[in-house]
């Protein structure tokens, strides 16, 4: 009863924010064209369906429950513009950058990114409906340096990146971990965008570079972004099982 009645109060507060950002992208972000037209193509795609609804139901499917599993939340969410633009500026990311947004949903960042930067975008969904509908829209526009990927960020090839956004909060600590040993076997100078903590909160050794964090915005509060620098030394093949022991024995202090 509490959590419904908590959803009816804030219901209205989250589609007003939601209502006023778009209100806000529009004015200061449609004088990207690229992003202007596949920002307006979403909104009619979506019109009639409701990616949040979207997202329950594919995680309700074999394949969903499958890549789900005791690794990613459910509920559906998306950065602001002004944080992907922030990001942006703090990194200095232009076109000889190739982006990786993991877990991009509808893609709506990642056609963002690619019209304020001039990077290369790349979106890695799970959800096959999601990068079905992104693809038809960036075919339709021939955005050529814009990709959408259906694929688990836990398998997709990550080697040719130059920055990599991830929604950490949003992985259990097991998952977390999978990534972090994908993550540090990956070529010198990838920087990693991790929202609500840095990844060498993790473990004891710095198995990234530590290269900056700021608060960033989004739809259910104020939090803050950290970004590390991927050292592209070898570790022990062991690194996860190592992780997971110091993590159970912090449970039990």
């Amino acid at each position: 009863m509490f959590r419904v009645l908590s959803a009816f109060f804030h219901f209205p507060y989250f589609t007003l924010m939601d209502i006023m950002h778009r209100i806000h992208d529009a004015a200061c972000y449609y004088k990207y064209k690229s992003f202007r037209q596949a920002d307006l193509a979403l909104t009619k795609s979506y019109l009639l369906r409701n990616p949040y609804a979207m997202c329950r139901k594919f995680f309700t499917t074999a394949k969903g429950k499958e890549s789900g599993a005791n690794r990613v939340q459910v509920i559906y969410g998306e950065t602001f513009c002004m944080t992907f633009e922030l990001i942006a500026h703090r990194l200095n990311i232009g076109p000889h950058d190739i982006f990786y947004d993991l877990g991009c949903g509808r893609g709506r960042g990642v056609f963002f990114m690619n019209a304020l930067t001039g990077a290369k975008t790349i979106g890695v969904e799970i959800n096959p409906d999601f990068v079905k509908k992104a693809t038809a829209i960036q075919e339709k526009l021939a955005l050529d340096n814009v990709t959408f990927k259906e694929e688990s960020i836990f398998d997709s090839d990550l080697s040719y990146s130059t920055v990599l956004y991830f929604y950490g909060i949003a992985f259990n600590d097991k998952a977390i971990l999978t990534l972090i040993e994908k993550f540090v076997q990956l070529p010198a100078g990838i920087r990693i965008v991790c929202v609500g903590f840095s990844l060498n909160d993790y473990y004891e050794e710095e198995l990234f570079e530590d290269i900056d964090d700021f608060p960033v915005f989004y739809l259910w509060g104020k939090t803050r972004v950290y970004v590390c620098q991927t050292k592209g030394d070898p570790v022990d093949e062991d690194l996860s099982a190592q992780i997971v022991s110091q993590l159970e024995q912090n449970s039990q202090e």
